[in-house]
């Protein structure tokens, strides 16, 4: 049975490309968060922390210090990862005093990788 509109039939589709088709719908969605922590965020080793959790989780986007004392944190991956990263966030590093993260839904951005801003 062909998967294509019938429009689409006569069009030839190399066997790769196929391929990377096929089974596209069992790949989870990709959404994106901006998390706001606050409390002893800076200078504790936070920004290390959150990057080496959520590439061990294979998130994408960025962390960075905010000058009025806050971390922001922007990361693209499933929601369950999502999720996750936000208990590591509540978490800490040890010498961190979190206080409050607030978490809201932003655009997708394309990030090949998760790193620390400036």
């Amino acid at each position: 049975m062909n998967c294509f509109p019938s429009g689409l039939r006569g069009i030839k589709i190399s066997k790769e490309r196929k391929r990377s088709l096929k089974g596209a719908e069992d790949l989870p969605m990709k959404t994106a968060r901006l998390y706001l922590v606050e409390g002893r965020v800076q200078g504790v080793g936070f920004r290390f922390f959150v990057e080496r959790a959520a590439q061990s989780l294979g998130l994408q986007g960025y962390v960075r210090n905010l000058p009025d004392g806050r971390v922001e944190v922007y990361a693209v991956g499933a929601e369950d990862l999502l999720e996750q990263l936000r208990g590591q966030l509540e978490a800490g590093p040890r010498a961190s005093r979190v206080q409050r993260v607030e978490e809201q839904a932003a655009p997708v951005k394309d990030y090949n990788s998760f790193s620390i801003g400036w």
